[in-house]
Order: C-alpha cells, then sequence, then structure tokens
C-alpha cells in the first residue's frame, strides 16, 4: 500500500488508474479547496479547471484522456476532458450544448468515465429527467478529441 499524498491539504480520494499506472482523483489543498489531480511518476499534480471552485477527476483511459467534473463559482456544475494539455467541455462535443446540463457533479465519483475507443459516460437532465449518456466517437482515432464525436449522443429515455 502507498500513501498518495494531496495537494497540500488533508484528504485525498483516487477514483481511477490506467494502465500506465496514472492515477486520477481529488484532494484537497492548503485552502480546504477539493481540486482534481493526476498522480504520476510519484508526484501529485493539481489539473483543476481554472475558475473552478471544485473539482475532481473521475477517469482516464490508456491514451491519458482525463474525464472529471467541476462546479464554478455560481454552484453550476460541468463536466470536462482533458486531452493533452488542452481541456474541452463535454458539453461542446455534443453539438447541441442547450439540450441538456450534466449534473453528475461531486454527489456520484463513478458516473462519469471514459474507455480506450475514447466513449464517455455520464449522466445528465433533460426533459425533467435524469438521464445516462454515452458519447460515442467516431471511428477515426488519429484526430483530436472534439474532431471524433459525431455531435450525437444517446439518452437514455
Amino acid at each position: 500500500m502507498q500513501d498518495l499524498g494531496t495537494l497540500g491539504g488533508q484528504h485525498s480520494t483516487a477514483y481511477a488508474l490506467n494502465g500506465e499506472d496514472v492515477i486520477v482523483g481529488a484532494a484537497d489543498t492548503t485552502d480546504e479547496e477539493w481540486h482534481a489531480f493526476r498522480y504520476v511518476a510519484g508526484r501529485m499534480e493539481d489539473i483543476q479547471p481554472a475558475q473552478a471552485a471544485v473539482s475532481q477527476a473521475s477517469g482516464i483511459n490508456e491514451a491519458g484522456r482525463i474525464v472529471g467534473t467541476a462546479q464554478n463559482g455560481n454552484l453550476g456544475d460541468y463536466a470536462w476532458v482533458l486531452d493533452g494539455p488542452r481541456r474541452i467541455l463535454l458539453s461542446s462535443l455534443t453539438g447541441r450544448p442547450e439540450a441538456w446540463i450534466v449534473i453528475e457533479g461531486l454527489a456520484n465519483q463513478h458516473s462519469l468515465s471514459i474507455n480506450n475507443r475514447n466513449q464517455i459516460v455520464a449522466s445528465g437532465y433533460a426533459r425533467e429527467k435524469t438521464v445516462a449518456l454515452l458519447f460515442s466517437p467516431r471511428q477515426v482515432p488519429a484526430m483530436p478529441l472534439e474532431a471524433l464525436f459525431s455531435g450525437r449522443m444517446r439518452f437514455g429515455f
């Protein structure tokens, strides 16, 4: 067993691990703020989205793409994807971000996940229902993440 540490605070939680031994999760800072982290080669890195009040990373695939959730200062929840140095809002991959709101937030950490085919699952709110969402990319793996998605999503209702 190994203690991964924190981001300066007292608490941390790991949520996912890939085959390259990269771990993602959330940890508190010296200011007692909960931030998403990536742990690589014995070092915990803060990957909190800019302007987020709190965040967590809940999934990582073998390519190192990380998915997570955050809450901004106005208490709005949103989901994000970290693809190398680029952070992408999950709603921007749908082609119709006004049609639904990702509500997974910080309540259920294991519902936002990404697999090695870059498919992402999340929970959302649409038509006054909580729904399970699957984002399925096109079969063009050499392209940037935004280009992989067809702009279509499958709703669970």
